[in-house]
């Protein structure tokens, strides 16, 4: 069986992820881990301007744009004061994270090359990454966690793909 990652390895992996401005698949070896390290550290470091930048864009567009999505209201709250609590908590996971099969659910091209949508399933909760195709360099964006179903999925991915065409721009950056 394949060594796992070491604390070491994550880390480092978690560091040059916040000096590139990118975001990595979690590893599930040690040597998927040094792949991650060696990809991350060809990737020029994006200015600190620019992270904090980008940072206060996507804060400000999930407070204006994305509406009450991003919101929550008196019904994710329950109790009061001190003994107030998430009302849709999920349970912790207990020992090691599990991590289901990465599957492509789109590809589609804009002006710097050909991306892909990647679904995956870690702790039970589903994840989209916009990730750029194999062989093709650049960031990669996490899109959305915590889908419902599988029809909220399919908007999601066919909304993002007819954006990102249409800007020529990952839909996860904000918009010029």
């Amino acid at each position: 069986m394949p060594a796992e990652p070491t604390p070491k390895q994550m880390r480092y992996l978690k560091a040059l992820a916040q000096r590139t401005g990118q975001t990595f698949t979690l590893p599930r070896t040690a040597d998927q881990a040094s792949t991650e390290i060696k990809r991350l550290l060809g990737v020029k470091p994006t200015p600190a301007a620019d992270r904090a930048r980008e940072l206060r864009d996507i804060q400000t567009a999930m407070a204006t744009e994305r509406g009450d999505a991003a919101r929550h209201d008196e019904t994710d709250v329950e109790g009061h004061g001190s003994t107030a609590r998430w009302s849709q908590t999920a349970p912790a996971p207990a020992g090691n994270p599990t991590i289901g099969e990465r599957k492509e659910l789109a590809c589609f091209t804009i002006g710097s090359g050909e991306r892909v949508i990647y679904g995956q399933r870690i702790n039970g909760v589903v994840r989209l990454t916009d990730c750029p195709a194999p062989g093709q360099r650049g960031r990669s964006f996490l899109i959305e966690r915590g889908l419902t179903s599988k029809a909220e999925l399919d908007a999601i991915v066919a909304d993002y793909v007819e954006v990102s065409e249409r800007r020529a721009s990952p839909a996860a950056l904000p918009a010029l």
